[in-house]
């Protein structure tokens, strides 16, 4: 993990905090296990599991039915543009490109935070 995981996940303490992932759902448990952070999640949302990937919006859709949120209290944090920015913002959902290298230019304007240190403050922003 990077070293503003914990940091982040212990100030985001009282939310909802869950996963989407395009990869393996066991695989991702473990890796989460073995990270001592699985705790912190209260789904793990797999492509394998649901029928249907990133980009495809509706994966996002399901975690929010799976977890009692509506699409517009939901905030999602992903590391591309194509496959987390654009299908979360698609269905209104508030999206933020975690961009730790500075290297992701896009053109018009997307939320943008550089650590997962600066998520608290975009959310309750």
């Amino acid at each position: 993990a990077y070293d503003d995981v914990i940091n982040c996940l212990k100030s985001l303490k009282g939310y909802k905090i869950g996963i989407i992932s395009n990869g393996d759902y066991n695989q991702q448990i473990e890796k989460l296990k073995r990270m001592n952070i699985y705790t912190c999640f209260c789904d793990v949302v797999a492509a394998g599991e649901v029928g249907c990937a990133k980009p495809d919006s509706k994966i996002f859709e399901i975690a929010c039915e799976r977890n009692n949120i509506g699409i517009n209290e939901a905030c999602y944090v992903g590391d591309n543009i194509k496959t987390d920015i654009v299908p979360a913002e698609a269905i209104g959902m508030k999206a933020v490109l975690i961009d730790r290298n500075k290297s992701n230019s896009v053109e018009g304007t997307i939320n943008r935070i550089y650590s997962l240190n600066d998520l608290k403050m975009f959310i309750e922003g």
